[in-house]
């Protein structure tokens, strides 16, 4: 009796262990099935020595995440489904990766791929922002001319090594039809030709812009702007169009020719570019054009925009000094002078940061030879070469304010400055003195920008250079 209950129990334990084991075979072809099937399912092309160039994802946004799938035992062993590759982008982009690959899925390299381009249903040609190469555990950018290896082949990859390409674009407004992705190697050849559906992010985006009549005027505070006209030429080899636009400035009801404007233009989708370059879809109602303004040094400023500092003594090379008086208050900005350094080689700590400076020899013919610096704990060591002495302050300027510093020796005379670089929340500002120099006087002058926008007819996409 007793062994007849043991056989029926292990029957049991039996028949529940062979269920469980058929879901678990059920639910692992399932997986496995979905894991094939995405991994086949990518549009892709065939390269003429029988690999693949995949399209794997488009994505949409500033942060673009990608997932490689990896084997089953591994998704089990490591809980998750793959290996996710990130890149940010500086602005909202549409993304497109591409793959090299055999029919097993095993990864080729692409240190062929050179450029690539985009053109609309409609045959609107779309030039890309930028577009690069991960090998070697790196981002190599390729917008400036790519690789040069002339072959549509590549070795095979290891995982650790694995290689694609990310083509970035301003994101296109949804349409009916298809965009087409070109691809071209290092000899300028056309490799691939994609067919691509139009990503699905803008149907829901207004597009009841409207462009403003010319000449229109909008103001901020006392200054007035007028947009009389713009200009589009498109320079050979440019990608994209140059934005000239024809403005006139009142300043208190004053004409002024002191007044510099920062361009950006944008689109309703989101997308933006700089006034050369810009290649947002003509396509658009509208664009807007946004000026970030402020006043070159010959401007007209208000008392609590500038003040003028003592006098310093011009440093020779080799030599530093550390000003006594130099924390200063400008129009709500706090700026410090923390040191006058001639040219190198000197050494020298900054006040109050504990960051060392180290201004290495300059070679004969050379104006600037780069900065590099390091951090460990709270001290930090810049390093730099400089044929011109240089001024060092803290950086304290935000998104709304502007700072010059305008350099005169004792004559009174404007001494030119040579550029100015940052580092580790320090300025590096350098100046070139005249023979007779032998002392220096800072202006500080800060502004707070002012800003304007301007709605834009764009040109006619079939025209090389327009003005309206």
């Amino acid at each position: 009796m007793q062994s007849s209950i043991r056989e029926e129990r292990w029957f049991l334990v039996r028949m529940a262990f062979l269920f469980v084991l058929g879901i678990a075979l059920y639910v692992g072809a399932i997986v496995l099935k979905s894991h094939f099937a995405s991994e086949n399912n990518y549009p892709r092309v065939q390269l003429s020595d029988g690999t693949w160039l995949v399209c794997r994802a488009v994505t949409i946004g500033k942060k673009h995440d990608l997932v490689f799938p990896i084997a089953l035992g591994e998704q089990i062993m490591r809980r998750k489904r793959g290996d996710t590759e990130t890149v940010s982008t500086s602005k909202q982009e549409m993304v497109i990766w591409l793959t090299h690959e055999n029919d097993q899925n095993e990864f080729y390299d692409l240190n062929w791929f050179k450029r690539c381009e985009l053109t609309l249903a409609d045959d609107s040609p779309v030039q890309p922002n930028h577009y690069h190469l991960k090998r070697d555990q790196g981002m190599h950018g390729t917008s400036g001319g790519g690789y040069s290896e002339a072959k549509p082949f590549g070795s095979i990859t290891t995982k650790s090594g694995r290689s694609y390409v990310i083509c970035e674009f301003p994101v296109p407004r949804s349409n009916a039809g298809r965009m087409q992705l070109d691809i071209f190697d290092g000899a300028d050849q056309l490799v691939a030709r994609f067919p691509l559906p139009y990503p699905d992010n803008s149907n829901d985006v207004p597009n009841d812009w409207v462009p403003d009549p010319l000449p229109t005027t909008h103001s901020d505070g006392n200054l007035s702007v007028t947009l009389k006209g713009v200009t589009f030429p498109r320079h050979e080899k440019q990608r994209g169009l140059t934005v000239i636009p024809q403005l006139e400035f009142l300043h208190d009801g004053q004409p002024s020719e002191t007044w510099n404007a920062q361009q950006e233009l944008l689109d309703q989708i989101g997308n933006s570019c700089y006034s050369w370059e810009c290649n947002l879809s003509p396509r658009e109602p509208a664009w807007k054009l946004r000026l970030t303004l402020s006043q070159n040094p010959a401007g007209r400023f208000l008392p609590e925009e500038t003040k003028t500092l003592d006098p310093m003594p011009v440093e020779l090379a080799g030599q530093a000094s550390l000003p006594t008086a130099m924390n200063h208050t400008v129009n709500g900005v706090a700026l410090s002078i923390l040191g006058l350094a001639g040219p190198g080689p000197v050494n020298f700590t900054l006040p109050g940061t504990g960051t060392q400076v180290i201004s290495k020899t300059f070679r004969p013919g050379e104006r600037s030879s780069g900065m590099s610096s390091q951090c460990n704990g709270t001290s930090c060591k810049i390093e730099l070469s400089s044929g011109q002495p240089f001024l060092v302050t803290n950086s304290p300027v935000g998104p709304d304010h502007s700072i010059q510093l305008v350099i005169r020796d004792q004559a009174g005379e404007v001494l030119e400055q040579r550029g100015s670089t940052s580092a580790q929340g320090v300025s590096f500002w350098f100046f070139e003195p005249k023979p007779t120099s032998t002392s220096i006087q800072l202006q500080i002058i800060v502004q707070k920008f002012r800003r304007v926008e301007f709605l834009l007819a764009p040109p006619p996409k079939t025209e090389k250079s327009t003005t309206f």
